[in-house]
């Protein structure tokens, strides 16, 4: 911004999506998503997919994103893990059909960082796009709930 004109091009971000819980890495405590459960079991916040549904993938996320000149790739880095020995996090990200997905490390009970891309070069620009993130039980199980704790989504 000059005093009159904003200009645009200048010093622009390439944050597309970011949200942050928290969680405590020693005590993996954490307030669930109320819709999920109401009991809150300690000062830390994250979205949670029940054990009971986690054996195929739930939408915890839904946006929208406009395709613009200049993003191709979509580099995704969050924390996942679950609540059971033996089982995997799965986090999945859709933008417009396009679409990749990430398992972090079995038997992970507490958050774990995780990374992937997903190629949007492919779609139109100036189209507005839904953006789904989603979690899963990696193997399909249904015995232990699945956790994201952060989510960002950097644009290149």
């Amino acid at each position: 911004y000059d005093g009159t004109v904003w200009e645009s091009s200048v010093n622009l971000s390439n944050v597309l999506l970011e949200w942050h819980g928290g969680h405590d890495n020693a005590n993996n405590q954490r307030v669930s998503n109320a819709s999920l459960t109401a009991t809150p079991t300690g000062a830390y916040y994250y979205i949670g997919v029940p054990a009971a549904q986690a054996g195929a993938y739930v939408t915890v996320i839904k946006t929208k994103w406009t395709k613009t000149s200049g993003v191709g790739t979509w580099t995704i880095k969050g924390k996942i893990w679950g609540s059971g020995a033996s089982r995997t996090a799965n986090l999945k990200v859709d933008i417009g059909g396009q679409n990749s997905n990430v398992s972090g490390t079995a038997n992970q009970t507490t958050p774990e960082d995780v990374s992937f891309t997903v190629d949007v070069s492919s779609l139109a620009l100036n189209t507005v796009y839904d953006v789904i993130v989603q979690l899963k039980e990696a193997a399909g199980n249904t015995d232990a709930a699945i956790y994201l704790g952060d989510i960002i989504a950097l644009g290149s």
